[in-house]
């Protein structure tokens, strides 16, 4: 069964890597199924902390405070560089990125956020202009 635009989802992925979609596509039309997130390496917030998700990365940055690179960078070692704002994000494995708030121009996206941490290889650290993006909790009293 193909869709309207000529792709067979029962061999999506198989024997192709990309599919280009009329811009006028509209997603029920294409009929493939939901796509999982990546799991395949921990996203598991550090304490105070939600996992927001992977969004792509701005010409201005996503998240537009400080930033820093290690090769020992993990999840946790990242929201301990970023104590007073609401956000951090890593990215390609040993970047870390602080912020208030997430640029408007970026886009959440599904996958891609799988680049082991530098500093430990079972976490995920974002990817190639994608961050793994956190946000502190709010406390309650």
């Amino acid at each position: 069964m193909s869709t309207p635009f000529g792709i067979n989802p029962a061999t999506l992925g198989q024997s192709m890597t990309t599919a280009r979609i009329p811009a006028s596509a509209a997603v029920a039309d294409l009929n493939v199924p939901a796509v999982a997130a990546d799991t395949s390496l921990a996203n598991t917030p550090p304490a105070g902390y939600s996992y927001v998700g992977c969004f792509t990365e701005t010409p201005g940055r996503t998240l537009s405070g400080v930033n820093n690179t290690s090769h020992g960078n993990t999840q946790q070692q990242c929201s301990q560089f970023c104590p007073k704002d609401d956000y951090f994000g890593v990215e390609s494995g040993m970047e870390c990125h602080c912020g208030t708030i997430i640029d408007t121009g970026s886009q959440q996206v599904l996958t891609g956020c799988t680049t082991p941490c530098a500093g430990d290889n079972k976490q995920a650290c974002g990817g190639t202009s994608l961050l793994s993006i956190y946000k502190k909790e709010t406390q309650t009293s």
